[in-house]
């Protein structure tokens, strides 16, 4: 039984550990290294701040596997030098093996070939 919504001080910050290895690991384009952080059936799924799911030219940004995930993104980052940051992650507990987590996010994205 779930006897409080609290994450412990070691969860968050294994949590938080992943999420910076993330963003490291996409930014360096070390897509092996990025598929240890979650299991391969891990869906990743990116909204807006209204809650909506972010779509963009008919794509849906919800990848229902790691494979999928990392064989889009690693194809859509291949000319680009980028920069992930993220603000301080909300945390709840919804049973005693799953965290809800939410980040704040921004990137920058320099495409070669594109003028500035």
């Amino acid at each position: 039984m779930l006897t409080s919504s609290y994450v412990s001080f070691e969860i968050y910050l294994e949590i938080t550990k992943k999420k910076a290895q993330y963003g490291r690991y996409i930014d360096t384009k070390l897509w092996d290294q990025f598929q240890s952080l979650a299991l391969p059936n891990a869906r990743f799924r990116f909204y807006n701040a209204d809650n909506t799911l972010i779509s963009r030219n008919g794509r849906d940004f919800d990848f229902d596997s790691l494979s999928s995930f990392v064989d889009w993104w690693s194809e859509f980052f291949k000319n680009a030098q980028t920069l992930h940051m993220f603000g301080p992650p909300e945390m709840s507990l919804q049973s005693e093996d799953e965290v809800f987590v939410s980040w704040s996010m921004e990137d920058q994205l320099c495409f070669q070939g594109t003028a500035n």
